[in-house]
């Protein structure tokens, strides 16, 4: 009940003060952002023409004001978009660069793989090529000495009366042991190899 007017309400007498005190508050709020915003404005002019004042739209967008608010929260919703996307355009960008950077990692061990392989096989067919042109020249060689070594005994046979004959052919016996000695162990010796 209100004893000047005489008539009762639901509020509590208090409400009315504050109410009024919220007014007069939203009101310089209003006042405020936009005299932030008239100082930006003119601080805009000596900047860039194309630069935006998020400080102002944020004060906007929490003023008072249903229209203004509203307006400014969905430029506020639209700079936070456009950075999300730039956010995301950016880590796509990132995403593509490691994939070619792990595709070009990977091509090179293959190549790197590939070259190896290659290398031993061309090393052990050489290796296998030599032994087995080794072996054919062995070979060779210990027949030509044991035709040789035939020839020999049968000239010793036939030649035991002469004993310098004899020495000379036992002279080169030996020789002709020293070198398939020598061949044996030169054969080995790749063989090892």
């Amino acid at each position: 009940y209100e004893q000047g007017s005489g008539q009762t309400s639901r509020e509590h007498p208090s409400m009315r003060y504050y109410k009024k005190l919220y007014d007069e508050f939203k009101a310089k709020d209003e006042e405020l952002a936009m005299l932030q915003v008239e100082k930006k404005e003119k601080e805009k002019g000596r900047r860039k023409s194309n630069e935006v004042d998020e400080t102002s739209k944020l004060l906007l967008s929490f003023s008072g004001d249903a229209a203004i608010s509203s307006k400014y929260r969905e430029d506020v919703k639209e700079l936070e978009l456009s950075a999300l996307s730039a956010i995301d355009k950016e880590m796509e960008n990132e995403e593509q660069r490691f994939a070619q950077k792990l595709q070009t990692f990977l091509q090179k061990r293959d190549v790197n793989t590939e070259m190896s392989k290659s290398v031993a096989s061309t090393i052990s067919r050489v290796n296998d090529q030599n032994t087995e042109q080794i072996k054919k020249a062995l070979e060779d060689l210990t027949h030509q000495i044991l035709a040789s070594n035939r020839d020999i005994k049968g000239l010793l046979q036939r030649q035991d009366s002469e004993s310098n004959e004899c020495e000379k052919c036992k002279e080169l016996c030996e020789q002709l042991l020293a070198t398939k000695r020598a061949l044996e162990e030169t054969t080995e010796a790749n063989e090892e190899l």
